[in-house]
This record gives C-alpha cells, sequence and structure tokens, in this order.
C-alpha cells in the first residue's frame, strides 16, 4: 500500500476524480467526509490548521481518505500539536461519521505512517464517534497492540445526538410524540394563524433559492444565536454557509422559511445527502418567540420529509431539551484521543490521564513546559 500526504487545497484537486470515485461505496457516502463538504471547509476557514490530508492507495486505487489538520493548542501550559479531522475546529458542534476502516489494514497503515513520518503531532483527536461502534473496541486493542496510548472519553449527557427515523407515515409519527408536544404545536399555530397570515415557505427551485437566502440571512440577524456570535451570517460563519448555498444549490440543499403577514420569523437550513437530510441550521426572530415559530416549520418540514421517503432526519449538534421532543432516537457519541510515541506527547498524556504522576509532577511542570515550549 502507498500512502500520500497532501498538504495544501491546490493538491487536494489533483485526486478530486478518484475520492469521488471512492465516495460511491456505501461505507463512506456521508456528507462530512465528503470531497464537496471538505473543500468548501478549507475555503471558508484557510487559516484554522495546517492540512495533513492522507490518502491510502493499493495499486493506484484509492482506497480510504482521511482529510486530517493539525491544529496549535495548549495542554497542561505545554504546547500541543492537535490531529483531528478538517471540520471539527471552527463548527464542533456538526456530528462527524464513523471513522469506517480505521482499526483495519487501513487504519493500521495511517497509524504507521503518521508515527513514521516527520509531521509534527502530539495527539490524534476523534471526536463524536458512536459509542456503539464495534471499532471502538479494535481501535482501542490495536492501539495497545502497536505502542500507542488511547484514552476514551466519558459518556456524557451533551455527546447524545438525536435523529428521526422517516421510514414511517406522518400519523403514526406524530400520534409517537407526547400529548403536551402535540397540543403546544397545535396552539403555536393556531396562535399565528389569529395574529395574521401564515406563510411556509419551502424552496422547491434554484431560482427560489436566492430569494429564500435573504428571508433567512433576515431572521438569522434577530436571533440569540448572531447576538452570541454563531449565527449564519456571523463574521466566522458568513463565508461558510455562503459557499454552502453555492456549492448545494443543485445538490441537496434545503430552504425553509415561515412568515407572518409576510414577515420571515423562521428559518431551516439542510443538505439532503444519500436520501437521508442533516439539519445544519434553524432559527427564529427573537421578538416572535412567543409564536414558537421554529416548532410550528419543523412539524411542517418532518411531516414533508416523511411523505418524500428519505431515510432520517439528523438533528446534528450537542445535546438539546428541544430535540429531545421530536425523537427518541439518539447516538451516543465518545471521544478519542490517540497519543503519539514521542517523548512530549507522552508527557501530556500522562499530565491529562495519569492522577499519581499529575500528583507528583505538578511542582516542575512550568519548569518542564519551558523546557519543551522552547
Amino acid at each position: 500500500m502507498e500512502v500520500k500526504l497532501i498538504s495544501s487545497a491546490a493538491e487536494l484537486v489533483k485526486y478530486r476524480e478518484k475520492i469521488l470515485e471512492l465516495e460511491k461505496h456505501p461505507w463512506t457516502n456521508t456528507l462530512f467526509t465528503s470531497y464537496q463538504w471538505i473543500e468548501n471547509w478549507i475555503d471558508s476557514y484557510p487559516a484554522n490548521g495546517n492540512l495533513s490530508i492522507i490518502l491510502i492507495f493499493d495499486q493506484n486505487e484509492l482506497k480510504s481518505f482521511f482529510p486530517l489538520m493539525t491544529v496549535e493548542s495548549s495542554s497542561l501550559k505545554i504546547k500541543a500539536r492537535r490531529m483531528e479531522f478538517v471540520s471539527l475546529s471552527s463548527h464542533g458542534d456538526i456530528i462527524c461519521p464513523r471513522w469506517h476502516g480505521l482499526v483495519n489494514k487501513l487504519g493500521g497503515k495511517l497509524l504507521s505512517f503518521l508515527a513514521e513520518n516527520p509531521i509534527p503531532w502530539d495527539y490524534l483527536y476523534i471526536q463524536n464517534m458512536s459509542s456503539r461502534a464495534p471499532c471502538v473496541k479494535r481501535l482501542i486493542g490495536y492501539c495497545r497492540e502497536n505502542g500507542f496510548r488511547i484514552e476514551t472519553g466519558h459518556l456524557v449527557e451533551n455527546q447524545r445526538s438525536w435523529y428521526v427515523p422517516l421510514r414511517t407515515d406522518w400519523q403514526s409519527y406524530y400520534s409517537s410524540l407526547s400529548r403536551n408536544m402535540r397540543q403546544s404545536i397545535k396552539n403555536k399555530m393556531n396562535r399565528l394563524k389569529r395574529d395574521g397570515k401564515v406563510e411556509i415557505v419551502h424552496s422547491d427551485s434554484l431560482e427560489s433559492i436566492s430569494e429564500m437566502w435573504q428571508g433567512i440571512l433576515e431572521v438569522d440577524k434577530k436571533t440569540w444565536q448572531y447576538e452570541s456570535g454563531t449565527g449564519l451570517s456571523s463574521p466566522k460563519n458568513a463565508l461558510f454557509y455562503e459557499n454552502i448555498v453555492k456549492t448545494y444549490s443543485d445538490r441537496g440543499l434545503d430552504l425553509w422559511l415561515l412568515k407572518l403577514n409576510g414577515i420571515p420569523v423562521a428559518f431551516s437550513v439542510s443538505i439532503i445527502y444519500n436520501n437521508k437530510v442533516y439539519g445544519m441550521r434553524w432559527g427564529f426572530h427573537k421578538d416572535y418567540n412567543r409564536y414558537s415559530p421554529a416548532k410550528v416549520l419543523l412539524a411542517e418540514m418532518i411531516k414533508h420529509f416523511i411523505e418524500m421517503n428519505y431515510t432520517e432526519y439528523d438533528m446534528l449538534g450537542k445535546f438539546d431539551e428541544f430535540k429531545s421532543k421530536w425523537t427518541s432516537f439518539c447516538r451516543q457519541q465518545v471521544e478519542i484521543m490517540i497519543f503519539n510515541k514521542t517523548r512530549k506527547a507522552r508527557l501530556i498524556h500522562g499530565l491529562k490521564f495519569n492522577r499519581p504522576l499529575k500528583s507528583i509532577i505538578r511542582p516542575v511542570r512550568t519548569r518542564m513546559a519551558a523546557e519543551f515550549n522552547s
């Protein structure tokens, strides 16, 4: 097997067709490791980290694609170089798919390459891996057998990711919601109708996307997310979502707007990929909170998704009580850290996870940090 290291966007373009061919395999066909997604992320957040994308070939056939980057960080006052998926640094609420094949021959080749290659990295950080994935146990075994220290994060509440299975009919799904939830949806819709004309708009053509996007941005600037700096049009996210619209306008972009008396008050942005709906963002005008417009809009969306025979609506993101009202299905995620075999990486591991060592070494940590940071 041959391993290639890609360190620039220009170099990655040369392998575009081979990566797209690889995506035809069902085990790789997920949105967040697709070529278009990775390319968009690199274009939108060029300063996030140094690209370390790994391609593994077998007789000139691409077998695996690992979109990685290294990020400068600090661990217990020691400068550390963290390696992670390209699309996690600035947008950690997006759930990354499982690393299929990580612990088989391809995964072994990857870890061996990283350990032997002069890429500067201290630990590999894998976020949001399904706790039920059989490869988790195999990954732990592989690392221990080959001298890599590995730690798996605790199963915590905010690492649950909610999703709605759509292989059902609307009435069955709606009946599965709590009585209070059904009554709330009905009451909020009635309140909207009493106060004016309610219009729910769905992007069903390329021509409608541009106008709808302007309406979505109008609402976004009135959300609490925008005030906190995490809105669609916030400075750090604006280019990314502009690129999303350009890239996916004819490849599954799914936009929704709820208007009251002609004023946009709630929105949703999703991408439909491989017959699955990825719920990227939704929000509502904070001055219209009393109507719960996002709740009303989401009910109409899920009804439509069921009618379209999509397989799943992945609500993405971290744990949110609001999402749990729509479904009882969730994926428990874990975090995995694999440490390099270097002296510095072992020190970082010991300081982070070895409690006896931590208590012994704490008085001299500052001196050791100065040595490794020099």
